[in-house]
């Protein structure tokens, strides 16, 4: 403490000063104080997500590097006169033109009735549509096939067939080369064909 017995001038600008030390002290004894209690601050962590978290409905968000990866698929190639393509990787072969061991009756889920003839699946006449045993909702389908070799009669007598996607609608498989209709390819005459 500073004496303040030497006069009232004296007194004053010692109680001014005393009340600055006050001051000053207190300062950095709260600065010293806000100082360490806070918390060691790291840097700003990187987000765990870019976009719209995760919810009950989306269990990953976009980008989000832990997310379930697709897996890699190999082309496949294209068939030539002297060998048949291969598939992708990812393909569900339903004919290796082998046997019809993936195919079944339409018309009661007996065995398919269809013959394998020089590795060609090809209609019994008499014996109904045959079908995949298992089921499939969106695909991505490659078919190959042949018209006959010596073209008979018109419209429906040349080479006709079709693929029924779901039981629902008929892709026409018909040798319509040169004809008005151009059915091949068409969706039950829904779709034009190609």
């Amino acid at each position: 403490m500073i004496d303040a017995s030497r006069g009232p001038c004296h007194s004053w600008a010692m109680n001014r000063l005393n009340a600055l030390m006050k001051t000053c002290l207190t300062l950095i004894s709260l600065s010293s104080f806000l100082f360490f209690a806070q918390p060691c601050r790291a840097a700003s962590p990187i987000p765990a997500f870019y976009g719209d978290a995760p919810d009950a409905h989306h269990p990953w968000a976009v980008h989000d590097p832990n997310r379930p990866q697709p897996k890699l698929v190999t082309p496949g190639s294209f068939s030539t006169l002297e060998q048949p393509g291969q598939p992708p990787s990812d393909a569900v072969v339903l004919f290796d033109g082998t046997d019809l061991s993936k195919w079944e009756s339409a018309k009661d889920g007996s065995e398919a009735k269809w013959a394998v003839i020089n590795g060609v699946m090809q209609v019994v006449p008499a014996t109904g549509d045959s079908r995949t045993k298992e089921k499939f909702g969106d695909c991505q389908l490659h078919i190959e096939w042949a018209a006959p070799q010596e073209v008979q009669g018109n419209s429906q007598g040349r080479g006709n067939s079709g693929i029924f996607l779901m039981g629902l609608v008929e892709i026409q498989v018909l040798d319509s080369y040169n004809t008005a209709a151009g059915e091949c390819s068409a969706g039950s005459g829904r779709v034009s064909g190609l």
